[in-house]
């Protein structure tokens, strides 16, 4: 086993003769959302970037001990009632070293004399070249009218191969935007809510249970603000810009980047390169 997390289980196996991570998943799902899931997933297996983790392969397989109906209401285009079943999926990943939360880890870590006990990392390019790779491969998310929808630290990882490439993962939450507006349906909030842009938030602080059937339509600018925080706890190894984890959700709403206005004061080259995606004024005492 590679890691665990909230929604699944990452094991190290080979496919096609390749070494390769292989993400397990189980979800109970309504047998109509299949066709969603199936929409997403051609989404990222057509996604083709050095700074994007390639999706390489997905299978599923229902769990036939587990069926029941989830109500009696009949859908009249097919005459059926509507089911809930457990499917275990497979994803077939590229294969990569860690994550940039554990890099950042453990170059903080060093930095003060501490062990650090996480995965062999290798080092990185200089800060602005990992920065760089990041917005090209969300950038190119976009082209592909693609939102990720879910940018934070953990699902920015670190290539297995050299030369060493940052990638974007984890699109379970991806969503396809219009052409024409860049914007996006939503059915529901999801992603880290300390990684939110503050419009974001604002939706889950007014419905914190997605109980609403009309909420408004998100947009690209939501991942360029997620980026800008990604950026920030690189470049300090590990701080995020909103303050303490206890505080982050209300800084972000009310506008009040603690972290960053106190680490600015004697970092202009931070300032200038996070700026533009956190979209402060010069004064600090306005959002835009």
């Amino acid at each position: 086993m590679i890691g665990k997390g909230v929604f699944g289980t990452v094991y190290a196996g080979t496919y096609e003769g390749n070494e390769v991570a292989i993400k397990s998943i189980s979800v109970t799902v309504a047998e109509e959302n299949q066709t969603n899931f199936q929409r997403e997933v051609n989404s990222h297996l057509e996604l083709e970037h050095e700074n994007v983790l390639k999706l390489l392969h997905v299978d599923e397989q229902k769990d036939p001990k587990f069926k029941y109906r989830k109500s009696s209401q009949y859908f009249d285009s097919k005459k059926m009632t509507s089911f809930r079943m457990c499917i275990h999926r497979f994803l077939v990943l590229e294969l990569c070293c860690g994550t940039l939360s554990q890099y950042c880890d453990k170059k903080k870590r060093e930095s003060e004399g501490k062990p650090y006990r996480g995965p062999d990392l290798p080092d990185l390019p200089p800060d602005y070249l990992v920065l760089y790779q990041i917005a090209i491969g969300l950038d190119y998310v976009h082209s592909q009218n693609l939102v990720h929808c879910d940018i934070k630290p953990d699902n920015i990882l670190i290539s297995a191969t050299k030369p060493v490439h940052v990638k974007l993962s984890d699109f379970g939450f991806c969503k396809r935007a219009s052409p024409q507006q860049g914007t996006f349906s939503q059915s529901g909030l999801k992603g880290a809510l300390n990684w939110m842009a503050p419009e974001m938030l604002e939706i889950w602080i007014a419905d914190p249970d997605n109980a609403s059937d009309e909420l408004p339509r998100g947009t690209i600018e939501s991942d360029t603000f997620s980026a800008g925080c990604v950026f920030f706890f690189l470049m300090t190894l590990g701080s995020h810009p909103f303050g303490a984890p206890t505080y982050i959700m209300a800084n972000i709403c009310s506008g009040n980047p603690v972290t960053f206005r106190n680490t600015i004061k004697s970092t202009i080259k931070l300032y200038c390169l996070v700026d533009s995606h956190l979209n402060f004024d010069l004064s600090f005492q306005s959002w835009k």
